[in-house]
């Protein structure tokens, strides 16, 4: 890595000094007394060819986070991967924000030369299906910011479009905050100057003292109860010996948890995310505990995640998304039951809800392109669906055998796809057809009308029914409503809460945002879903007009585009026939 300040000029191969990184830095070291800095290189060079370089300051002044972006040379732009939530930055009068399909772009609005752009931001919290966070927000208004969030990457200048390779991001002293934990640390709680992490990381801004235990470290949100909070650490130990038996691998460094406390604007009463050797637990409710008395959402959220530290962390995941999270969502509710924490009941139900979701998102196209198509239901459902089929074939947990393999196959090289993973699944099972099979249902279009069929191919047995399950009849709900909002929208985003559906953030023509309480007269979504369902579907085939209901009273009419597909019938498993490879 080239040294700061110094690089080679491509053109005469001479060694220059960049007089303004040196000025900034002296600036820098005069104010030490004020300063802590937390240096983060997020992009490395592997040459001392002369590179775009930026300084990310941050501070924060009573509910906003202050973003300076210094540069090492004049720019006319600033790119940064698109986000909706760049809708709450706030920016000098001479700045502008444009964007494309990519990118958040910013620029003087005159189109003059900058070195440097300042942001402000008050941090807001939203539940997102898939997305990192960009602020993760504790009830005392501390906060972990997400790196990737932050983080430009390209400038445009007088050489061109370029990307970033160099960036250091500093964290300025306030009174505010008391921790600044590491992004990456191996195992210690603290940063030092110098440590290196990659650019998709969270750093903890705040007062809540860091709690060190055997295997982890812990930032605890403070009105996480006492009592919840023991569950918690129980279960996370539990769970990571569990994973490291099975598996046969051990984690290499201690991991850090985050675990905080929001009111989410969603029915789920949970989320989170891992970055790293990071792990990110966020909790709903108003007083700090799980209303859920067996703690079901609790048990499935922590062993969903931790599972990633394996198959993210420890190994990198390139491939597809129904493996790295299709696999979390099986080895979730597996581990559970082996251990005991929810019944053979549970079980059964989590896999027919996985069956029947799966169902509802073949047809169009195949599980492998689901990346392509943003289809989270497909990639959770159908990638969890594709394990249980592993086990009803060749016995229980079997699946957790093809990622021992797949860990111990790929050891030496610390990465895996797909392919590796099939390749695993013919080492550990030898029955070539069964095998094939699988392939297939992952790898090519599964026709309509032969979904039902195909199931039966990897070994289900099934009983069409009428539909009779809550989540079932959501979920229903949940896809006419996206059927009909594709018709008015270019991009949006919306959850289920217990009332209705809550759009945030669209780029539509009708819809703005608020809460859905009824379509076309529906208004209770966890029930009747199906004859909501096939009504609607009708009005659509005669091009009728569809009225969607909002809170504030107000009525939006619709016409579709073209009509939802036939509506399968739900799909209940028999559990009384043997099972056994084809």
């Amino acid at each position: 890595m080239q040294p700061k300040g110094l690089c080679l000029d491509r053109s005469n191969n001479q060694l220059i000094l960049r007089k303004g990184y040196l000025l900034r830095q002296a600036r820098k070291y005069l104010s030490m007394s004020k300063l802590i800095f937390i240096l983060i290189t997020l992009i490395f060079s592997t040459n001392a060819l002369c590179q775009t370089m930026v300084d990310v300051n941050v501070s924060k002044k009573d509910e906003y986070y202050i973003l300076e972006y210094v540069l090492d040379e004049p720019i006319k732009k600033i790119y940064f991967l698109k986000d909706n939530s760049r809708t709450r930055w706030t920016t000098d009068d001479k700045f502008e924000r444009n964007k494309n399909e990519k990118y958040d772009i910013y620029a003087k609005k005159d189109g003059s030369f900058f070195e440097s752009i300042t942001v402000k931001i008050k941090p807001f919290y939203e539940s997102k299906e898939k997305d990192y966070e960009s602020f993760i927000i504790f009830s005392d208004g501390s906060s972990l910011i997400y790196t990737g969030y932050i983080r430009p990457e390209k400038i445009y200048g007088r050489k061109g479009l370029v990307n970033i390779d160099n960036l250091s991001l500093n964290i300025l002293k306030s009174k505010e905050y008391v921790y600044t934990l590491c992004a990456y640390c191996d195992g210690n709680m603290f940063n030092s100057k110098g440590k290196h992490v990659d650019k998709d990381k969270y750093i903890y801004l705040g007062n809540i003292k860091p709690i060190e235990y055997d295997r982890f470290i812990v930032v605890k949100d403070n009105d996480i109860s006492k009592d919840l909070n023991k569950i918690i650490i129980k279960r996370i130990s539990a769970l990571t010996n569990y994973y490291e038996r099975v598996t046969g691998k051990l984690l290499t460094n201690k991991y850090i948890i985050f675990i905080n406390q929001f009111k989410l604007s969603s029915s789920e009463n949970f989320s989170g995310g891992v970055l790293g050797n990071q792990v990110q637990l966020t909790f709903s409710g108003e007083d700090g505990d799980f209303t859920d008395p067996h703690l079901l959402s609790l048990n499935y959220l922590v062993a969903h995640e931790l599972f990633h530290l394996w198959n993210a962390s420890l190994f990198t995941h390139k491939g597809s998304s129904w493996l790295h999270e299709g696999s979390a969502d099986y080895m979730a509710y597996t581990v559970l039951l082996d251990l005991g924490m929810i019944s053979k009941a549970v079980y059964d139900e989590k896999i027919e809800e996985s069956l029947n979701i799966c169902a509802s998102r073949l047809g169009k196209y195949s599980i492998e392109q689901a990346d392509e198509n943003n289809d989270n239901d497909m990639i959770y459902k159908c990638g969890s669906f594709i394990h249980y089929s592993v086990d009803k074939s060749y016995g229980h947990k079997s699946a957790i055998k093809i990622w021992e393999t797949l860990f111990s196959n790929r050891e030496k090289f610390g990465y895996y796809n797909s392919k590796d993973w099939f390749k695993a699944l013919n080492t550990s099972f030898n029955n070539k057809q069964y095998n094939d099979t699988l392939f297939s249902f992952v790898n090519n279009l599964v026709k309509s009308d032969l979904i039902i069929e195909q199931f039966k191919t990897l070994g289900w047995h099934i009983n069409e029914t009428l539909v009779t399950t809550k989540n079932h009849n959501i979920q229903l709900a949940f896809d006419m409503f996206k059927h009909l909002m594709t018709v008015d929208c270019s991009d949006f985003y919306f959850n289920f809460s217990a009332d209705g559906f809550f759009i945030t953030d669209l780029k539509c023509s009708q819809f703005k945002a608020g809460l859905v309480v009824s379509i076309d007269g529906y208004d209770h979504f966890d029930k009747d879903s199906a004859d909501m369902y096939n009504e609607i579907r009708g009005k659509c085939l005669t091009s009728k007009p569809i009225m969607i209901g909002m809170s504030d009273g107000q009525e939006l009419e619709f016409i579709c585009a073209d009509a939802p597909r036939k509506l399968l019938p739900y799909l209940a498993l028999a559990h009384d026939k043997p099972s056994g490879p084809i």
